[in-house]
């Protein structure tokens, strides 16, 4: 993503989503945690520095890079029965409106985070015990077929 000054090495952002995409398979979620950080403070990195002095490696749209760390650090923590933070990582990727630049991309990335951020508090609130949200989730699935999955895996 950066070249170093000091090394003009250049590590691309997205490395870190496919050490993510690894560490997620192995269930490692520990390490899906750390490395979501580093993903996030990458992209934070590449909206606050100036384009002149930084050069940047990436395949997708600023905001997948902010959603995804986000949405991996969410279920890495829900994996870990820690559901607060699971909540609190949610509620970061179900608005990311302020990355919308009148793209189409950024619009349908940003509309494909608030679609499993739905997904992803309901889960969470079943996993906490509020089984008044079973209907609603139940309803969101049959809305949402391509959700089935990744609804019943969690």
């Amino acid at each position: 993503m950066v070249i170093n000054d000091n090394t003009s090495e250049v590590v691309e952002i997205d490395t870190i989503v496919n050490f993510i995409k690894m560490a997620s398979t192995f269930e490692n979620w520990d390490k899906v945690i750390s490395l979501s950080t580093s993903l996030l403070d990458s992209a934070t990195e590449i909206i606050h520095t100036d384009k002149n002095t930084i050069q940047t490696k990436k395949k997708r749209h600023i905001s997948y890079y902010f959603g995804y760390s986000y949405l991996m650090k969410g279920i890495a923590f829900q994996k870990l029965s820690q559901y607060l933070e699971a909540k609190e990582c949610i509620s970061y990727y179900s608005d990311l409106s302020w990355l919308y630049d009148s793209t189409e991309e950024s619009a349908t990335i940003i509309a494909d985070f608030k679609l499993f951020s739905k997904a992803n508090s309901l889960t969470i609130e079943i996993l906490m015990g509020n089984r008044e949200k079973t209907l609603e989730y139940v309803e969101f699935i049959k809305e949402n077929p391509d959700q089935v999955l990744s609804g019943l895996s969690h």
